[in-house]
């Protein structure tokens, strides 16, 4: 997600074009799709390949995925923890694409791996704010403790 011009790198221009490209092509496959999530998806499998975070069968790397946080992760408290949570949010986007492989290769769609992977980093980020930073909204507080619930922390 290198080389920004303007905001938006050729990259992401391309992957953005590539995802509606795929979607409308297994769109017109299935109607039973939500064309809203399997763009995210094809799109965020596209800007991994690129960073080399995702393997030939779609799945998530696990060391190219550490590579690029240890690379683009400014130093701090953070960094150390989202490290350490990579290889769960491997392991845990990799078995639910697995456990839909079947109906991503009935209906040649992309594979949601990158996506969920993402989410589960995101996840963590709002699990590991930092107290002077974390919003103190009842809401915000609820979805941090059911977040540390769904991952054991």
């Amino acid at each position: 997600m290198v080389g920004l011009k303007n905001g938006i790198s050729q990259n992401a221009v391309r992957c953005d074009f590539e995802a509606e490209v795929m979607v409308d092509e297994a769109f017109n496959a299935s109607t039973k799709i939500n064309r809203k999530q399997l763009i995210e998806d094809c799109n965020m499998l596209c800007r991994l390949k690129l960073e080399n975070m995702v393997d030939e069968r779609n799945l998530t790397k696990a060391e190219g995925c550490k590579d690029y946080l240890e690379k683009h992760l400014k130093d701090g408290e953070m960094k150390p923890k989202l490290i350490a949570a990579n290889a769960e949010c491997v392991r845990y986007s990799n078995l639910h694409a697995e456990l839909r492989k079947n109906s991503i290769e009935k209906k040649k769609i992309c594979s949601p791996a990158a996506f969920i992977y993402m989410t589960c980093l995101v996840q963590h980020i709002q699990m590991y704010c930092p107290e002077d930073k974390l919003s103190k909204t009842e809401h915000c507080v609820n979805e941090i403790k059911k977040l540390k619930v769904t991952y054991d922390v």
